[in-house]
């Protein structure tokens, strides 16, 4: 099944972001009719089917930590996170909040680009043009997401928590649980569920296919080779366009470029990086610099060799020039920016944020951040390479809802906005706020520090990934300065957790069966 992860992004004056908030805030009181229950989204829960999250949130006139003076506006972001194309999508959320969205987009500024006529179109007083096409005209996909219920529908996880809810009431007394034996049980409750569960008796649809696994590879095994073909085609372009047949050119011009390479490596390397006896300086600038010169050292002689054999060398030691360069080069602007400040958040701003936090005992949370992109176009690159990289191998390698060994995240994306100025990140996660970041800090702060190393205010990172998110605190305080307050967020499963889901899957997977060995079920009713 598909499902589409986007966001609908658009600028706001300053004067009106006040005005947007209240807007919100008064559509969310419509659509929570019920005080005793005020998460409790009774239309777009009854009436969204495909639906699984929804965000409307206004980043006010900081928009973004580093802001500062910077020529950037606030911004209304809508988040959706739903089963399907995002076409059919559109006009659904429309045929039950049009009017109500029409109020919300004239509170906004006019996007640049050809759409503003459209936009001018829906919100001129007395409209009726739909406002669909510009919702998705307007949209952001993202540049990396994650969802750790891949493949599993809305509806499905409602049908099986409704199943697995039935199952535990179903359930005899543990003592006799064990006496009947697992596969028993198994029989037993199947037979009890099935009248009101006939879809029961239908064959289990994997959530994620080996089809689409395949695919999924592929494009990763795709996305590297393309990446590496680009590195390559410089050195190999250089050789093919001065260089002949057999000839000694070719191989003295691609030894001129290798020395050429090193001399620039070692004059954007500061000797001070390398490290001392005391072991004072860290391992991976030795890495860099003395293993790339051997690997340079290696290559190099290769072209020395008069014949055909040194065009085979082309493209191994192209793409290790190209990424000897690259790293140095980025390494060179990482060394030259400002040490940041330390980003201290406002505490009434930290306690607003915390009054729309934690609303579930269990299940879902949100957070909603947006941060500005240092300038220059090599920070602009690796960005978006990173993020690629980043999704490629999400897709290929999180099936199964893990990012690493973490569980606990439902969807979350980054998206570039604002022509390229800010980076977009959301998330609908279980847990608190701040074990969610422990957890990132811990075990995934490489892609952190990768995918945000490249903002302003962010903790030093060093080549891409290294250090960054793993100064814990700094990187909670910059973390809270970007965030904005969830204070319109939808779920339609609120109280699931990640784990819960798949594992109320695997309950009704094996229910579906007709019959399990004995190992079968042991396994099976440990999720019980």
């Amino acid at each position: 099944m598909q499902q589409t992860i986007v966001s609908v992004v658009l600028p706001v004056s300053a004067d009106k972001a006040a005005a947007l908030q209240d807007a919100i805030d008064a559509l969310r009181a419509k659509l929570t009719p019920n005080p005793a229950a005020p998460d409790d989204f009774v239309l777009l829960r009854e009436n969204l089917p495909t639906l699984h999250f929804m965000s409307l949130l206004v980043f006010g006139p900081r928009a973004g930590v580093g802001a500062g003076d910077a020529d950037v506006s606030p911004l209304f972001v809508m988040e959706a996170n739903f089963d399907g194309l995002p076409g059919p999508f559109w006009a659904e959320l429309e045929a039950q909040i049009g009017p109500d969205l029409r109020d919300l987009l004239r509170l906004c500024a006019a996007p640049r680009g050809s759409v503003d006529r459209m936009f001018d179109a829906i919100t001129a007083p007395g409209s009726r043009a739909p406002i669909a096409p510009l919702l998705d005209r307007q949209s952001v996909f993202p540049e990396a997401s994650h969802a750790g219920v891949r493949g599993l529908g809305r509806n499905r996880i409602l049908w099986h928590n409704a199943l697995f809810q039935a199952a535990e009431a179903a359930l005899p007394p543990p003592d006799e649980v064990l006496s009947e034996g697992a596969a028993a049980i198994h029989a037993w409750l199947r037979a009890r569920l099935l009248p009101a569960f006939p879809w029961l008796d239908q064959p289990y649809e994997r959530p994620f296919t080996a089809a689409e696994q395949t695919a999924a590879t592929r494009h990763l095994v795709l996305f590297g080779v393309a990446a590496l073909v680009v590195a390559a085609l410089p050195w190999v372009g250089l050789a093919l366009l001065f260089g002949r047949p057999h000839g000694h050119l070719a191989a003295d011009l691609a030894t001129l470029a290798f020395l050429t390479g090193a001399v620039c490596m070692t004059a954007m390397t500061d000797i001070g990086d390398l490290p001392t006896l005391a072991g004072r300086k860290s391992m991976p600038d030795l890495w860099w610099q003395v293993g790339g010169g051997l690997l340079l050292l290696a290559v190099v002689p290769g072209f020395l060799v008069r014949g055909f054999g040194a065009w085979w060398l082309l493209v191994p030691a192209g793409i290790i020039a190209s990424a000897l360069l690259l790293v140095a080069a980025l390494r060179t602007r990482e060394k030259r920016d400002p040490v940041p400040a330390d980003s201290v958040p406002d505490p009434a701003e930290v306690l607003a944020l915390q009054d729309f936090e934690d609303v579930h005992v269990a299940g879902a949370d949100h957070m909603a951040s947006v941060v500005i992109i240092k300038g220059g176009w090599l920070r602009g690159f690796i960005l978006r390479f990173a993020m690629r990289a980043l999704y490629a191998l999400l897709r290929a390698t999180a099936a199964d809802g893990y990012l690493g060994s973490m569980r606990t995240i439902h969807f979350a994306h980054w998206g570039i906005v604002d022509g390229g100025k800010r980076l977009l990140f959301l998330s609908n996660f279980d847990g608190s706020w701040e074990s969610y970041l422990d957890d990132f800090i811990e075990k995934a702060h490489a892609g952190l520090t990768l995918a945000w190393g490249n903002c302003l205010g962010f903790p030093p990172p060093r080549y891409c990934a290294l250090d960054g998110a793993t100064q814990g605190r700094k990187f909670k305080n910059w973390a809270r300065c970007s965030m904005t307050q969830s204070r319109f967020w939808y779920a339609a499963y609120p109280n699931l957790t990640v784990n819960q889901i798949w594992r109320q899957a695997r309950v009704v997977q094996g229910l579906s069966a007709p019959s399990l060995s004995a190992e079968q079920a042991l396994i099976w009713a440990k999720d019980l």
